[in-house]
């Protein structure tokens, strides 16, 4: 298997581990619910530099190390792979963007400024980036994400989130559990959260958040020189059982914007 195979298959039809690690080029995986197994496809100048391999039922497509570095030097390898639905990713990357599209399990990558898109995670998700972008569809299980000067969008989330950025914004559509947000002068931007708790820290961040029409909200807002704009309805205490969010927010100069998001209907 060490022959430097441009292209690879390997049968079975059950969810298996996969492990991808390049510098520079793409990741493509496409996860579909009636894959016959996984196939690798590996084009570029650096598709002689990896390896493929099947360990203990995973699938380990990895680039040779080089005396640069991983992160530099590495010549640029563009990876698609076919594989079941519900596969666990472990993606490490320099530049290289990364795609993940389909029903993925757990999903852990780290790049250094490659951009991150991806559509259904299962279970947990986690990315560290540099500069790169962090995009996600949806995320069923928690989620934590960590970049220096990349944004975070995240469309539905089912979990706990946790997102930490230097200066990146993060843009939330859905949260049904709770959203934690640190960042020096990236801005939060929740559409609505209709259960659950807000916990925002910025220096000159903006935080916006909208809660589900008709949910009762208790908030906690500190700021040093920014704004405090509370459009919330006035709803009273919740009743035993009924969903409400706390809303929690410090910011030095960042302001604050706080609405009910009115039913469509």
């Amino acid at each position: 298997m060490r022959d430097h195979p441009t292209e690879q298959h390997f049968p079975g039809s059950a969810p298996r581990p996969l492990t991808i690690e390049i510098g520079s080029g793409s990741v493509t995986v496409t996860l579909h619910d009636d894959a016959p197994g996984v196939s690798v496809q590996l084009r570029g100048a650096g598709a002689p530099d990896m390896t493929i391999e099947e360990r203990d039922g995973a699938v380990e497509i990895l680039q040779q190390r080089n005396r640069v570095g991983f992160l530099g030097g590495s010549r640029s390898v563009d990876v698609r792979v076919d594989a079941p639905a519900g596969c666990d990713l472990w993606v490490r990357t320099g530049s290289a963007g990364t795609t993940v599209s389909g029903d993925a399990g757990d999903i852990h990558v780290a790049t250094g400024s490659g951009t991150l898109r991806v559509a259904q995670v299962s279970g947990a998700f986690r990315a560290k980036s540099g500069s790169g972008t962090v995009r996600a569809t949806r995320v069923a299980g928690d989620t934590e994400v960590t970049t220096g000067s990349g944004d975070v969008e995240l469309g539905s989330t089912h979990g706990p989130v946790r997102v930490k950025t230097g200066s990146g914004d993060l843009s939330v559509g859905t949260a049904h559990d709770t959203v934690a947000y640190s960042t020096a002068s990236g801005d939060l931007l929740l559409d609505t959260i209709d259960g659950g708790a807000v916990h925002a820290k910025a220096a000159s961040g903006a935080v916006r958040v909208g809660v589900a029409a008709g949910t009762p909200v208790w908030t906690d807002i500190t700021t040093v020189s920014g704004t405090v704009h509370n459009d919330l309805e006035s709803l009273g205490a919740p009743v035993e059982g009924q969903s409400h969010v706390e809303v929690r927010a410090r910011t030095v100069s960042g302001s604050v914007h706080l609405h009910h998001v009115r039913n469509s209907s």
